[in-house]
């Protein structure tokens, strides 16, 4: 059981990795949709192309977490940690079933974002503890934590992007407006 509980850690942070991916696929999706469509009016194919990826792996992820799943009860983690592996599943379908519906009505579309955002939560911290722990001791260390400290780093690194953005935006180049938008 011992190494069940490990691959169920490990897996946890792959598939943390893996939604991760799937966000950024679709901001790829997104952008590439406002990009094809500058010309002029934007196909059903061109749209859905830049999804495609997105979709097909979206499905990959839900597998991933019917394993996730799989692995709890075999490692036998307990019955909050697997009623947690079940609340995910069950998020993921709802996941599924925003992005059918957001197909027809975009406002589905928030909800489905969101979603995302819970799942990439539980699998972030379903899959901390493999990141194990300092081997030192400082002052300066609240906890030993690492997956802690990573979290903070990237907190300050998120608030950077935002403080900086006058100073690196100041140097963008700027296309000119669309005729479309204009008129």
């Amino acid at each position: 059981m011992g190494a069940l509980r490990t691959i169920h850690r490990y897996w946890a942070l792959l598939l943390a990795l893996a939604v991760l991916v799937q966000i950024g696929s679709a901001g790829y999706g997104a952008f590439n949709a406002a990009d094809k469509s500058d010309p002029g009016p934007l196909s059903e194919h061109q749209f859905s192309k830049g999804f495609d990826f997105h979709d097909g792996f979206g499905y990959l992820i839900f597998i991933g977490t019917l394993v996730l799943l799989l692995l709890a009860l075999g490692a036998r983690l307990g019955g909050r940690r697997v009623g947690m592996s079940v609340a995910l599943v069950l998020l993921l379908v709802v996941q599924i079933l925003l992005a059918w519906g957001g197909e027809g009505h975009a406002w589905i579309g928030i909800f489905h974002s969101i979603v995302a955002f819970l799942i990439l939560g539980y699998l972030g911290t379903e899959s901390t503890t493999v990141w194990g722990q300092f081997g030192f001791d400082a002052f300066f260390l609240d906890t030993k934590d690492r997956a802690t400290w990573l979290a903070r780093l990237c907190t300050v690194v998120y608030f950077l992007f935002f403080i900086l953005m006058p100073w690196y935006t100041a140097r963008d180049e700027v296309k000119p407006v669309p005729e479309r938008v204009t008129h």
